[in-house]
Order: C-alpha cells, then structure tokens, then sequence
C-alpha cells in the first residue's frame, strides 16, 4: 500500500521552521515579494549577460574595424615607396 502525505510548504527563518499558510497576511506578502523580487533579479541577469555578449561582439568588431583602417594606412605609404625615384 502507497501512503500519500500532504506537506504544507515550510519556510525557514533563521533556523527555524513556520508553515507558510499559519503565517500572518503581512509575512505572507513579504514571502510573495520576495519570490517576485528574485525572478526579477533572475530576469535582469539574464538580460545582462546578453548586453555583454553583445557588448564583446561589438569589441571584436571595433577591432576587426580598427585592424582593417591600420592596414589601409600602411597600403599607400608602401605604395608611395614604390613610385619613388632613387637618390643619386
């Protein structure tokens, strides 16, 4: 035979146990507070952690950009070497 046991929810409050449902309206909101505040908290991590992946994308992508200016520089002044006459 199978038992089948009902657990109320418990909290527990600097190491001591309350079941929630005999807690009073006030503690209970603050509970429901709480669990609001830490989904939003896991929420906006969440959302930071995409900002600086795209954050590093754009980093790489300033390099890529800057890389690419630099060795446009050097291609004309190696050109202009090129064209230049000996000195006699």
């Amino acid at each position: 035979m199978t038992q089948v046991t009902q657990q109320q929810p418990v909290l527990t409050y600097n190491d001591k146990q309350y079941i929630i449902n005999e807690l009073s309206p006030e503690c209970q909101s603050c509970l429901v507070y709480m669990q609001e505040i830490d989904a939003k908290i896991n929420e906006l991590n969440k959302e930071l952690t995409k900002e600086q992946i795209a954050k590093q994308g754009f980093e790489q992508l300033l390099g890529q950009y800057i890389q690419k200016m630099e060795e446009e520089k050097e291609q004309p002044d190696e050109q202009a070497d090129v064209n230049e006459e000996p000195a006699n």
